[in-house]
């Protein structure tokens, strides 16, 4: 036999967990693990990112824009003016 993992949830999460395993005809226990295993399986095949066309999506953003964003600093003397006065600059 294995380890044991407690996972602490919510009383109306565990009812419908235990109805969700029902449905499967499924122990809840079983049904936790299989769950898991599907999450962990997901995230191990997941593709990575793809950071050249996210380069390129940012690109193309940047073309349709006409401008430039102020720096930080402005940023937030924006966002702290807008706050406090109940408007925006934007």
């Amino acid at each position: 036999m294995g380890g044991r993992i407690q996972v602490i949830v919510e009383e109306h999460e565990r009812q419908r967990f235990r109805a969700a395993a029902q449905r499967a005809s499924m122990s809840l226990s079983s049904w936790l693990k299989k769950c898991a295993f599907l999450a962990l399986e997901e995230s191990e095949t997941a593709a990575p990112c793809d950071i050249g066309g996210l380069r390129q999506f940012f690109d193309q953003c940047d073309a349709q824009e006409e401008g430039s964003e102020p720096d930080w600093s402005e940023q937030k003397h924006i966002i702290a003016t807008s706050s406090s006065s109940g408007t925006t600059n934007t």
